[in-house]
């Protein structure tokens, strides 16, 4: 394994560990984080290209986006956002 596969997966875990025991305030920089992690990815598959021994180590990179996506979306629906493109009516302007 060479280092700049090394640091990658050391990265990722590192990032996945903070955003399973980070706080909601930690988010913005977890955003960063994944952001960073897709562009290393990038530059890596481009320059060196994809091998696969590296499949845990590019699955590392998905699953904190799967993680923070996910949380996303069910901390809107808590919210009560996502629900739809039309606002949903009062019934009380119709029943008086």
């Amino acid at each position: 394994m060479r280092l700049f596969e090394a640091i990658f997966i050391v990265f990722n875990v590192m990032l996945l560990i903070g955003l399973l025991l980070g706080t909601k305030k930690s988010r913005p920089m977890l955003w960063a984080a994944v952001t960073v992690s897709g562009a290393l990815f990038v530059i890596h598959w481009l320059l060196k290209g994809l091998r696969w021994p590296l499949i845990p180590a590019y699955v590392l990179i998905v699953s904190p986006l799967i993680v923070l996506l996910w949380r996303r979306i069910t901390g809107a629906r808590k919210a009560g956002g996502f629900q739809g493109a039309v606002k949903q009516p009062n019934p009380a302007c119709f029943f008086g």
